[in-house]
């Protein structure tokens, strides 16, 4: 190619033949352009693909603790009864029992297994044998060894699939997102000089209560609502997902009192734990229940009350609802329906939503 005819190529004039040349690439300012463009529109993209993955997790939690629902309805045809706290041996006749305290403690997640399709796991457990570890005012519970492997199973049923840490499991087992309804704090009554508590929810300690027993309807009475799960031994306090304790913990008998107690905790606290929700076989607050002494997501940290000093708790203190999800959180009703409450839910409605015969209105929740 001679001199004249590069310097034709180069400079854009037309050749010999009237072609004029091509110009390859893009220059400086047409990249940046492009690429700031292109930045622009994933930032814009990126909420909208998390958004719908979100919403479809958000189904799929509903859609699990709806066959929760469903599963607790089956029992109740079968036995009269809803499943009861720390169930254990069954009667001669059939009727279930419980023990308490390393005497057979169980969730009521166990008795709901056959109705979720999970007949060979709930036949795996042995409900003859203690819980391990039971040691006074610390209260540590882990599955029995004979029951170590069906504890380590995964159930998607007790799974919100928006909880990062949904489907993991540590040396407690395999963890549940959905926690059974204990209530409310009860003023103390009697002689007693603490607060009664468990006693006005959706399930009671070793009693085995009907529909008859919820004189506030089945679709005003919450049995079920969603918490984490955390798994993390070390680390510094997590005040979403964690609880705290003090010893001697401090007393109370009003569910407001209580508040103020959790409210007071600082950066640092006495003693937390960030493990909870780690095992859907276990009962007790720790693990499968929750209470609605405060409203769901609120920014009061859970905390145990100073009449079980311990770790982990069984009935006192308070343990709200919480979830992953922008907004609110899932409950499930007695009657099977699951509704989404939003965060700004009234307490006194939350609270009424939480007793099974208190007669207070639980109109507001959607």
């Amino acid at each position: 190619m001679s001199p004249m005819r590069i310097r034709q190529v180069f400079s854009g004039r037309r050749d010999s033949r009237g072609e004029r040349a091509s110009r390859q690439g893009f220059t400086l300012i047409e990249l940046i352009a492009s690429v700031s463009i292109i930045s622009l529109l994933i930032a814009l993209l990126l909420p909208a693909v998390q958004s719908a993955r979100e919403a479809a997790r958000r189904v799929a939690c509903a859609n699990n603790l709806r066959q929760l629902g469903l599963a607790m309805s089956a029992y109740q045809s079968s036995w009269r009864t809803y499943p009861l706290l720390y169930e254990g041996l069954s009667t001669s006749d059939g009727t279930p029992s419980g023990r308490i305290l390393g005497l057979g403690d169980f969730s009521v997640h166990c008795p709901l297994l056959p109705s979720l399709e999970q007949g060979g796991l709930y036949d795996s457990i042995n409900f003859s044998v203690t819980t391990a570890n039971v040691i006074p005012r610390m209260v540590k519970v882990d599955p029995h060894l004979a029951n170590s492997t069906a504890s380590r199973v995964v159930v998607a049923a007790f799974l919100c699939p928006s909880d990062p840490s949904a489907g993991s499991w540590t040396q407690d087992g395999a963890g549940t997102n959905f926690r059974a309804n204990l209530g409310t704090v009860m003023p103390p009554s009697g002689l007693s000089l603490a607060p009664i508590e468990g006693h006005n929810g959706a399930f009671v300690a070793l009693r085995a209560l009907g529909p008859e027993s919820y004189l506030d309807g089945l679709s005003n009475t919450m049995a079920f609502s969603e918490k984490p799960i955390g798994n993390i031994a070390k680390g510094p306090y997590d005040r979403f997902i964690g609880y705290w304790w003090s010893e001697p913990g401090a007393l109370y008998s009003t569910a407001d009192v209580l508040i103020a107690i959790c409210r007071s905790v600082g950066a640092t606290p006495p003693h937390y734990s960030n493990i909870v929700g780690t095992s859907w076989l276990l009962p007790g607050m720790k693990y499968t229940t929750y209470n609605h002494n405060a409203g769901p997501n609120r920014a009061v940290p859970d905390c145990e009350g100073g009449w079980n000093g311990g770790d982990p708790p069984l009935y006192s203190g308070s343990f709200a609802a919480r979830s992953y999800h922008p907004g609110g959180v899932h409950a499930c009703a007695m009657d099977g329906h699951v509704r989404f409450v939003l965060n700004s839910v009234q307490l006194s409605v939350w609270r009424a939503a939480g007793t099974r015969a208190g007669g207070e209105a639980a109109t507001g929740l959607d």
